[in-house]
């Protein structure tokens, strides 16, 4: 994994956790969290956490700044809680990214409209296309 640095002032990334899940108390005890961002082959990974258990899954995770992280991610950010929004029956947890770490080659794991998806390669791109990144 490679490190990277944002530019943004602080840097921020959220994200939105039922009431009830162990992970919240988790969270607000640690007073930090951790995200990882599937690679696009990682579906397997993305369907055990949305319920559907595979115990061919073994040994998932690492520490990175003292925070679990999934093995294989396309990146990982750990950051600290800065802030909570609770929202119907969810909360929003908002942390200042301390660390952040990336394999360049990875692309991510996209879901949407019930199917996995993935982002089309820069190279595939028509020239126009390329320069609205």
């Amino acid at each position: 994994m490679l490190s990277c640095r944002s530019r943004s002032t602080p840097p921020l990334i959220g994200v939105c956790v039922g009431t009830r899940s162990t992970l919240l108390a988790r969270v607000r005890h640690a007073g930090r969290f951790a995200v990882s961002v599937l690679a696009q082959d990682m579906e397997a990974h993305a369907m055990h956490f949305a319920g559907r258990r595979n115990d061919t899954l073994q040994d998932l995770f690492e520490p990175c700044d003292g925070l679990p992280v999934l093995k294989g991610a396309g990146a990982v950010f750990t950051t600290d809680l800065v802030q909570q929004v609770t929202t119907g029956d969810h909360v929003i947890l908002i942390g200042q990214v301390c660390s952040m770490a990336h394999d360049k080659a990875a692309r991510p794991l996209l879901h949407h409209a019930g199917q996995f998806k993935s982002i089309a390669s820069p190279d595939s791109c028509s020239p126009e296309r390329q320069h609205r990144a």
